[in-house]
């Protein structure tokens, strides 16, 4: 008995010197992977606090903005066609149909070009577009009247104004009445008229010769005159347009469109930049400039016809 309580006397102080001796292991938690613990840094009181620097805003990135399409540039007339009237009447005699129309046709004539979106270039947009191709609208016409009747400015003049339409005029420069003389047996325009119309806008002055709009022997007198003679009396139409105010002519309309080399040396000595014939025809930007054609308009048309015409 007395070597087993020794015994476990032994025993126990075996066991206590083994538990004293080993090291005392402290226990760690494991992290949780869902937080992120922040790092707090120590300050020391008093010191100020930095800020942090601001990250510069970074640039957007450059889009390329869509480019926006131009224009496309608006196609510039192939050719003009230049249309020729002379005098207008009410109801004219059929016979006469080549060189008189009713004022109601004209104003359908005109209602129709102003209908159809057609423009009405001046003379020199005109001379342009001959002589360095200038772009004029798809659709130009060049309204001429020859003679200059008195009925030009009773009918023509107001029908154009209505219709927003521009006109030229080719008056024989002796039958301009000056001064408020008598009509005779063609009533043609006078000055007055012819200032109010050049001041208006819608209206502008070619010359068709002072006084050779009649022939020799057979033959107009452009035909036949000598070259001094021709710019004699187209620089004496000129001298005309001055007295009345009204500025100098860059086109002429030949008489009966006929001419010969001299009338085609004249005209250019005078300054003439464009002339007109009766040749049938359209204006194109090669036309020899002292040549172009016109489209006669005669009483009688249907619109229809006149449409033809114009294109």
């Amino acid at each position: 008995m007395h070597k087993f309580s020794v015994l476990v006397v032994l025993v126990l102080a075996i066991s206590l010197s083994v538990i004293a001796c080993t090291p005392v292991v402290p226990t760690t938690s494991v992290p949780d992977d869902s937080a992120s613990p922040t790092a707090e840094l120590p300050l020391t009181p008093g010191e100020p606090v930095a800020e942090p620097e601001p990250k510069p805003d970074l640039a957007p990135l450059a889009t390329k903005e869509a480019k926006e399409e131009e224009p496309a540039s608006p196609k510039s007339a192939d050719y003009v066609t230049v249309l020729m009237y002379h005098h207008l009447a009410p109801q004219p005699d059929p016979k006469h149909y080549g060189l008189i129309i009713d004022p109601e046709e004209f104003a359908a004539h005109m209602a129709y070009l102003k209908e159809h979106d057609y423009y009405t270039p001046t003379l020199q947009e005109l001379a342009d577009f001959v002589q360095n191709n200038a772009a004029l609208p798809p659709r130009s016409v060049v309204i001429t009247f020859d003679d200059g009747y008195e009925s030009n400015y009773t009918y023509a003049f107001p029908i154009l104004q209505q219709h927003g339409l521009r006109g030229v005029i080719f008056p024989i420069g002796q039958e301009i009445r000056l001064a408020g003389a008598a009509p005779g047996w063609h009533s043609y325009l006078t000055d007055i008229q012819m200032q109010e119309m050049q001041a208006s806008g819608v209206i502008e002055f070619g010359s068709h010769t002072y006084a050779m709009h009649g022939s020799y022997q057979g033959s107009p007198f452009l035909q036949v005159a000598a070259l001094e003679q021709i710019v004699t009396d187209l620089q004496e139409g000129e001298e005309l347009f001055a007295a009345l105010g009204l500025p100098q002519s860059i086109a002429i309309a030949y008489p009966f469109g006929k001419y010969g080399v001299q009338a085609l040396e004249a005209c250019q000595a005078v300054g003439y930049q464009i002339a007109f014939t009766t040749e049938p025809g359209r204006v194109y930007a090669n036309s020899p400039p002292l040549q172009l054609p016109r489209k006669r308009v005669s009483g009688g048309l249907t619109l229809k016809q006149f449409a033809d015409i114009v294109e």
